[in-house]
């Protein structure tokens, strides 16, 4: 049966139902885990205090863009060619090359301290001293993906997660002081990941180490093709905040809160996705990728019929003081099947088409920022359906740049 289907589909779905299974055990265990320490929150915290917890974590995401995260998919694509050595690379030039972030994060963290904003401008100068050690041994979870151990991958980074929301969920119920929050966190993370990191040490086979110049090179697209996805991507909660406030955050927040998770579910997959990848040209993975396309939407369709269903029931038990969030999530959730755009980016990114990747950057986060600023005048349905259409634009864009390019 799984033979035929493989002939049909043209995929190796033995392979994609093992790497599968782990995958789906581990955002099972993520988005329960994230689910807990959201109700947690949600119902111990203010909504302004929740308002405010979230906008600093939103500030940390768009803060560590200036990091060169895009290192990490450097580490999946040079381990999956037999360069183990770029996994204790990346490491090293990380801390390396964090100085902008750290930077970044000390001025934003004085502004806040000279406007008296005690509470964020303390959370993001903690934040700006740890994140760099925590985003340099978080490099093993790219090391794994490379090394299409998808089974460790799902066991240790699941593990992380469950760890620290748990942490955070015990912690909540006794401590209320943002600040505190934010630090406990940040060392949580840091601790989890260290321990990881030192485990996945004993997977290196080799040392052989891709051309630094041209790994570094590499990384470093990456991170820049990143930098204004991720500033677009939480912009919408900086609006809401700075426009709306922070109760009205903690609100939007919870209605992405599970669209996002079942994005994120999907977007797991691209951990499958690139090492497989690399193994192809651009040619044959334009004979298969619309098939590959329409199979994951019609996947992705199912998950967002069954969250709207349940959505009602939901909020009404678990976010009782958040029953407006309701519809803004039911129609938050009618664009998830945007998601499928990780396939054609997948094989751009692995590729190292540089010049579609930052030409579809450019051209989406452009306009999800223009859809973002407009959006707010209409209040949080405005910023709702700015980020459907914003999903639909780099759908459209990134499917076009991938049958436009050559090998």
């Amino acid at each position: 049966m799984i033979q035929t289907l493989s002939r049909l589909f043209r995929l190796n779905l033995s392979n994609i139902l093992e790497s599968g299974i782990w995958l789906t055990a581990y955002q099972t265990i993520v988005t329960i885990s994230l689910f807990i320490s959201s109700v947690a929150f949600a119902n111990l915290l203010t909504p302004d205090s929740y308002g405010q917890y979230k906008y600093i974590m939103t500030i940390a995401s768009i803060m560590s863009s200036l990091a060169p995260l895009g290192l990490a998919t450097g580490v999946t694509k040079y381990t999956s060619e037999k360069f183990d050595g770029s996994f204790p690379l990346a490491v090293k030039k990380n801390l390396l090359l964090s100085g902008l972030f750290v930077l970044g994060n000390i001025l934003v963290s004085t502004y806040y301290l000279y406007n008296e904003n005690q509470i964020i401008g303390w959370s993001i100068l903690g934040i700006g001293l740890i994140y760099p050690f925590i985003h340099s041994v978080n490099m093993y979870s790219a090391f794994l993906v490379g090394k299409k151990k998808i089974k460790e991958f799902s066991i240790y980074t699941g593990l992380s997660v469950f760890i620290v929301s748990m942490f955070m969920t015990i912690s909540i119920v006794y401590i209320k002081n943002i600040i505190a929050l934010v630090y406990i966190n940040s060392f949580v993370t840091l601790l989890i990941n260290y321990y990881l990191y030192k485990r996945t040490i004993k997977y290196i086979e080799n040392e052989n180490v891709p051309n630094q110049s041209e790994f570094t090179s590499y990384g470093l697209h990456q991170s820049g093709i990143s930098l204004l996805s991720t500033i677009s991507s939480q912009l919408d909660k900086v609006l809401v905040f700075q426009q709306i406030g922070s109760a009205p955050l903690a609100l939007y927040s919870l209605a992405t809160a599970i669209p996002d998770r079942i994005q994120s579910f999907f977007k797991s997959s691209t951990n499958i996705i690139l090492p497989k990848f690399a193994e192809k040209s651009i040619r044959e993975i334009k004979n298969n990728v619309i098939r590959q396309m329409f199979i994951f939407a019609i996947i992705s369709l199912i998950g967002t019929i069954v969250y709207i269903i349940s959505a009602p029931y939901i909020y009404k038990i678990l976010f009782k003081q958040y029953s407006d969030t309701v519809l803004y999530s039911q129609v938050l959730a009618l664009g998830i099947f945007t998601i499928t755009s990780i396939i054609p980016l997948s094989a751009l990114r692995v590729k190292n088409k540089n010049k579609e990747l930052y030409i579809h950057t450019i051209i989406t986060n452009v306009g999800q920022t223009f859809l973002n600023v407009l959006g707010i005048f209409y209040g949080i349905w405005g910023i709702v359906f700015a980020q459907i259409l914003g999903g639909i634009l780099s759908l459209v864009v990134s499917t076009i740049l991938l049958f436009k390019t050559h090998d």
